[in-house]
């Protein structure tokens, strides 16, 4: 029996997937664009949303090899040649439900419905704001590309920017309603993977209808603390950004060089409580405390334990962990 189109109460569509059912989601909009084909004696359905499709590309990259293949047979062997050789389409995703095909066609690709079985090809316009020189952050001797509304067109600049295969980009999608991309970024190898699984963790947790600005999610990431200082820092330009990254080495700072702490006593409150709120933002960041019983190895330290054939323990300081790799 075929399942029903029903929205949820979060959004989201199920039912089979018809034309009926895709028409039933988006029928009603006035940019959507639907189009009946004939191959032969089977009938396909492709579907577009105008605006954030390009049309020419949906025409010459889609629509025409369909209508060329001259090959028959069953919807079956058409929607495997559509999907594996006719259709000469740089990306082709088969979609496995209709709250997917849904989803690919507010992303800009163009779906063919083949029986009850489809596939979303790209053929995303590329109308969008090219990148700027920042307007806030102003530099005289720095890169002139700011970052844009568009994923994809920022990290295209990053992998510009920093071109080590060791870059890593985890997308997900954040907002119940708005569908909003969000791209966790980092360097393998110099950022404490304990801190991108916590991050991960933390943007999975995010439930709410619609991400918008950075501003909506800060109190997720970092939590709800009572302090005056900020806890996320925002910009716009690409070097920024790409030096942040190669500064993803663990931090750590050692309690008993906080001389501060002495004068818990004696000291004023107000400056008592900026100090702490200070302290607590570099935990938020990641800075990790030195305990007393872990020995801090500097260079010269690790020089002699290893020109004496012991081993290295302990916490290490940047310049003893380059001595261990043969840097220094």
């Amino acid at each position: 029996m075929e399942q029903k189109l029903r929205r949820l109460p979060d959004g989201t569509y199920t039912g089979a997937m018809t034309d009926e059912h895709i028409c039933g989601i988006f029928g009603c909009c006035g940019d959507w664009n639907r189009r009946e084909v004939r191959i032969g004696a089977l009938t396909v359905y492709v579907y577009a949303i105008d605006g954030i499709t390009s049309g020419g590309d949906a025409s010459e990259y889609v629509v025409k090899p369909l209508m060329q293949d001259a090959f028959g047979g069953t919807m079956d062997e058409l929607f495997d040649r559509a999907l594996h050789r006719t259709v000469y389409n740089s990306v082709a995703v088969p979609c496995g439900d209709l709250q997917s095909t849904a989803e690919k066609l507010v992303n800009g690709f163009t779906v063919v419905l083949f029986g009850q079985r489809a596939i979303a090809f790209e053929t995303k316009t590329g109308e969008k704001r090219s990148p700027s020189a920042p307007e806030v952050e102003n530099t005289v001797k720095g890169p002139k590309d700011a970052f844009t509304e568009t994923v994809r067109t920022n990290t295209s600049l990053l992998r510009r920017h920093l071109r080590t295969p060791a870059l890593r980009l985890y997308e997900t999608v954040v907002g119940r309603r708005s569908l909003t991309n969000v791209t966790l970024v980092w360097i393998d190898g110099l950022t404490d993977p304990a801190l991108v699984q916590r991050m991960q963790a933390r943007l999975a947790e995010i439930d709410i209808d619609g991400l918008l600005t950075p501003a909506a999610v800060e109190e997720y990431l970092t939590g709800s603390r009572a302090t005056a200082f900020p806890l996320l820092q925002y910009t716009e330009r690409t070097d920024r950004f790409a030096q942040a990254l190669l500064e993803g080495k663990p931090v750590y700072y050692c309690p008993e060089g906080l001389d501060y702490r002495r004068h818990a006593k004696t000291a004023s409150r107000a400056l008592w409580s900026a100090l702490l709120a200070a302290e607590r933002r570099l935990r938020a960041l990641g800075v990790q405390e030195l305990a007393q019983k872990s020995a801090l190895v500097t260079a010269a330290e690790a020089r002699r334990l290893l020109h004496s054939g012991l081993p290295v323990t302990g916490r290490l300081t940047p310049l003893a962990r380059d001595v261990l790799e043969g840097r220094a």
